[in-house]
């Protein structure tokens, strides 16, 4: 049976991501020179996604021992991007984000499930803002 929040959160994610290239098609060369100055807000939206994510991994590993290894996977992953980000291309960055934030939204509603808070699916909305603004560059 599929999830109706789950499907429509799942196409949001990939729509976001074609507007942000649809954006870059459009405007690639002036978007690219603004790129600096979004790249501090750009941080700050990852990192925040980071935080909010562990958190709720981390609540919900006293519910469920699956959330205890998805909450382990998620520190190791921030520490693997946190260590090679700085060094790594743009590009580098954007694919791992990409895949990373499809696995996120799959196991934010796993633990919206698990914790009985619809709410947490909100969170979809700042990982759809990240795509948009970050793949536009």
């Amino acid at each position: 049976m599929v999830n109706l929040i789950l499907s429509i959160e799942l196409v949001f994610y990939i729509l976001s991501l074609f507007l942000g290239f649809i954006i870059a098609k459009k405007n690639k060369n002036k978007h690219n020179d603004k790129y600096i100055k979004f790249r501090t807000l750009l941080y700050t939206i990852i990192y925040s996604i980071f935080i909010f994510s562990s958190y709720v991994f981390y609540l919900g590993s006293f519910e469920s021992k699956i959330l205890l290894y998805i909450f382990s996977a998620n520190l190791l992953f921030i520490l693997y991007f946190s260590i090679f980000t700085w060094k790594a291309t743009r590009c580098w960055k954007q694919h791992r984000m990409i895949i990373y934030n499809f696995l996120l939204l799959v196991f934010i509603y796993f633990s919206s499930l698990v914790l009985e808070k619809n709410w947490l699916n909100l969170f979809a909305v700042i990982i759809f803002l990240y795509n948009i603004i970050e793949f536009q560059f």
